[in-house]
């Protein structure tokens, strides 16, 4: 009995001790299953070629790809995005493993697409170092591009249609909504997700896919506010920040463009007031300003440019609102603000050319070929949209008056209710706060982004140095000495104050100029879209010409000359006719050389430079076209004693004659290009 009774309770336990068992595993294997991680995303970096127009020294190395990131974050496996990013490697044996990732401002502009100048000249941000440029998301070579090509050309008609502001500024926003509808319903597009929260996160997949741990971040003007997102949102491992023109996250910037302007101007006057040089030449140069745009708005007078979008050459009253525009504007760069009271001078006495001038950046803004139009107003919508106040706007405009042009009307404020889709976090306008180390850097004349908003991010950044660098506008640390010095400085030991003596004002830095239009008219893009010059074919084939007479110079008479010397004395190379050809020899070279020098001396890419002339110290160089054109007039004397009396051969004759032909083609020119006023 004591048998069955064990078979029995062991038919019992055995199907009992199989459930435990399996009853075990199924639990085991749910705490391992709820053990594992979430799965994450992780960005990946891609090479591809780097841009054939990029000019590379040999001691330069480039890494160009693409990052790709979520397109929303929140969205684990939805659409990607492709992030462009050129790569400046560090040149350093001894180089840091932090690079700087540079942000560019904006909103909208594309880092890559300054590669060649960070190559040419930010050379001291990758000495020691990796520099990292990347387009953000919707701009530049990034992939998918938020282009508004129809607004384009929209916007570009309306520049020929008698519309009030109002009714203009309505189409540009109709055409942007549309813009906006295409990108999401037909393209596909998350538009809200291109915003600074989003690319503060696509900084850190770029850190992360190119395998950096630690990073030093460079903010410029609106690259500020996506550098102060990351440094909340993601502050691990961050080493050291640059703000460079700040624009705190707690400010809307519309809110204070006006007045921005006026204080702005108000420290030129006052700065030239303080200047007993610029003074003396300029007495009440805040007088003489406000009287010429007095005159010009009462009598303006026609610009004229090509407008590659409209096809056609589009003309534009230079009025006093033209005035303010040019002036605010010029206070921007550190290389216009010691010219802007000469230039204010010359424009209140009527200077049409110096005015024409002033306005050529203009032309190039309108003609500017990179469409980031949707990108700039989707993130410009995410930063200012939610706290844009109507009143606020209305005050602006009101106390400063005399600044405002009617005819332009801000899209942002009257568009933002619209294009914004998805809520914005309110975290996106309050002060951030951080102990990271931070320098801050403003410039003394800079209307886009003033030096108090530094002031105002500071407060919250504890381990923070600020600097307004005197005689600079927008933008002063890789384009100005000092601020080259401060931020080198700093990123070698950001816990350091940095501090230097070009900060300290010494002397107000105001200058004069040799105003000049022989620049500008010699400036291929004006000269083509404006007045059309000789056909293209004719001039290939004179310059083609003059280049062969001026090498048969170069080789054939010295050589003539030796010939001469040797085989019948000294005597035979002092006559009339060897002087007839040191003469015109010396005119063809000394024109060409001149020509050379300007063309290649590196100034002729300054929109300064070009628009206006040169510096007073090289005003004696501008004396040599005169020269050649009084050569130019003896050789033309002495051709005809050489065909009279017979001086050469035949064959020579005909030579000295291409010569002085050539050299008459030259004196051409630069009457031509305004260099020889007749």
């Amino acid at each position: 009995m004591t048998t069955l009774r064990l078979r029995r309770s062991g038919t019992v336990l055995l199907p009992l001790g199989l459930l435990i068992i399996l009853v075990s595993v199924h639990i085991g294997a749910g705490q391992a299953f709820a053990e594992e991680p979430p799965p994450r995303f992780e960005p990946r970096f891609e090479h591809s070629s780097c841009p054939d127009n990029l000019g590379v020294p040999g001691d330069v190395a480039l890494t160009c790809g693409f990052v790709t990131v979520l397109e929303n974050r929140a969205i684990l496996r939805g659409s990607t995005i492709d992030l462009y990013v050129v790569r400046i490697e560090g040149k350093s044996r001894f180089l840091n493993r932090d690079p700087i990732i540079y942000l560019a401002g904006g909103p909208g502009g594309s880092a890559t697409r300054a590669a060649q100048w960070f190559i040419d000249d930010a050379r001291f941000l990758y000495t020691d170092r990796d520099l990292v440029l990347f387009d953000q998301r919707g701009i530049g070579g990034s992939k998918p591009r938020l282009e508004c090509p129809e607004f384009r050309h929209r916007n570009a008609e309306l520049r020929h249609l008698d519309l009030s502001p109002e009714e203009k500024l309505q189409r540009r926003v109709d055409a942007l909504l549309d813009c906006r509808k295409s990108l999401s319903a037909e393209q596909g597009i998350d538009v809200d997700t291109y915003n600074s929260a989003s690319t503060a996160a696509d900084v850190v997949d770029i850190a992360s896919a190119m395998g950096y741990d630690s990073y030093n971040l460079y903010g410029s003007s609106y690259g500020t506010i996506l550098a102060l997102t990351v440094m909340r949102d993601f502050p691990a491992n961050i080493r050291s920040v640059v703000l460079d023109g700040v624009l705190p996250l707690q400010v809307n910037h519309y809110h204070s463009i006006y007045s921005n302007a006026a204080a702005t101007l108000e420290k030129l006057f006052l700065q030239c007031e303080a200047d007993p040089e610029c003074s003396q030449r300029y007495p009440d140069l805040e007088e003489t300003f406000w009287s010429a745009v007095e005159r010009y708005t009462a009598d303006p007078f026609t610009l004229r440019y090509y407008d590659r979008y409209a096809d056609d050459i589009f003309e534009e009253e230079f009025d006093g609102n033209f005035v303010v525009g040019r002036a605010v504007s010029s206070l921007r760069s550190e290389r216009w603000i010691p010219y802007v009271p000469v230039l204010i001078s010359e424009i209140a006495d009527g200077n049409v050319v110096v005015a024409d001038g002033w306005a050529r950046p203009v032309y190039r803004v309108v003609n500017e070929p990179i469409d980031n139009t949707a990108a700039g107003i989707s993130m410009a919508c995410y930063s200012f949209g939610p706290t844009m106040d109507d009143a606020k706007l209305a005050r602006d405009r009101e106390a400063h008056s005399r600044f405002v042009d009617p005819d332009i009307l801000f899209t942002e404020p009257a568009i933002c209710d619209e294009w914004l889709k998805a809520p914005v976090d309110p975290i996106e306008d309050e002060p951030v706060v951080s102990d990271i180390p931070t320098l801050l850097l403003s410039g003394q004349f800079d209307p886009a982004t003033p030096s108090r908003w530094a002031d105002l991010a500071a407060e919250t950044l504890s381990n923070s140095f600020s600097f307004v660098l005197p005689m600079t506008g927008h933008g002063v640390g890789i384009n100005t000495s000092c601020g080259r010095t401060l931020t080198e400085k700093f990123l070698e030991s950001p816990t350091t104050n940095p501090v230097s003596p070009c900060t300290v004002e010494s002397g107000t830095g105001f200058s004069d100029m040799y105003l000049n239009r022989g620049l500008r008219t010699m400036d291929s893009w004006h000269f083509d879209s404006v007045n059309p010059p000789i056909p293209e074919g004719l001039e290939s084939w004179l310059n083609r010409a003059h280049l062969y007479v001026t090498v048969s110079v170069l080789f054939l008479w010295p050589l003539l000359f030796l010939f001469g010397l040797l085989r019948q004395g000294p005597y035979s190379v002092m006559s009339r006719a060897w002087l007839a050809r040191f003469i015109a020899a010396a005119a063809l070279f000394a024109t060409w050389g001149f020509t050379r020098w300007i063309l290649d001396n590196g100034e002729l890419t300054d929109d300064l430079v070009r628009n206006f002339g040169y510096f007073s110290r090289v005003r004696p160089w501008f004396i040599v076209p005169y020269l050649v054109w009084a050569a130019t007039a003896l050789v033309l004397y002495l051709t005809l004693r050489a065909w009279w009396e017979r001086w050469w051969s035949v064959l020579g004759r005909i030579h000295y004659t291409l010569v002085v032909l050539a050299l008459a083609w030259w004196i051409e020119r630069l009457v031509r290009w305004d260099f020889i006023g007749l």
